[in-house]
């Protein structure tokens, strides 16, 4: 295999694998940059992911990519830090914060406060992106862990 099949060969693996193996591949992404169009395909396919800022984004929201949009806080309603450094258990937290993907039955940490994520009628490992901390959303979403 040549370096330029190989390189072929990781930008499409690089579209099905997990937030986690997608983090170690980082480099892999494309910059997240003003004029993309992301759409309903790229989406299912797996090429919403983009780097920014030194971190990993993912969009689940087709549309096309502006200057005042790019991945932050400010934009919860396009974009998703990735974040999967932490085990998520109670000795390794995950540190929340607003515009964040949260799972069910994972630890959370703000403000040196750790929280469950345990929302009600979802399934143990199901995923949500939340715009509000933990500490805003105690007995809907969290519940105190200590």
């Amino acid at each position: 295999m040549t370096k330029n099949e190989l390189v072929q060969f990781l930008k499409e693996v690089r579209k099905q694998v997990s937030n986690q193996v997608a983090l170690t591949g980082m480099e892999l992404y494309p910059l997240w940059e003003a004029g993309i169009e992301i759409t309903e395909t790229m989406i299912t396919e797996g090429e919403n992911r983009f780097r920014y800022n030194g971190h990993l984004w993912k969009t689940n929201t087709a549309h096309t990519t502006q200057a005042d949009w790019y991945p932050s806080q400010a934009t919860a309603s396009i974009w998703t830090m990735i974040n999967v450094e932490h085990a998520g258990t109670l000795e390794d937290p995950i540190p929340a914060f607003a515009n964040m993907e949260y799972e069910k039955g994972k630890y959370y940490i703000e403000n040196e406060v750790i929280y469950l994520m345990s929302r009600e009628g979802m399934e143990e490992g199901e995923k949500i992106t939340l715009q509000y901390t933990p500490s805003q959303l105690i007995g809907i979403y969290f519940t105190v862990a200590s």
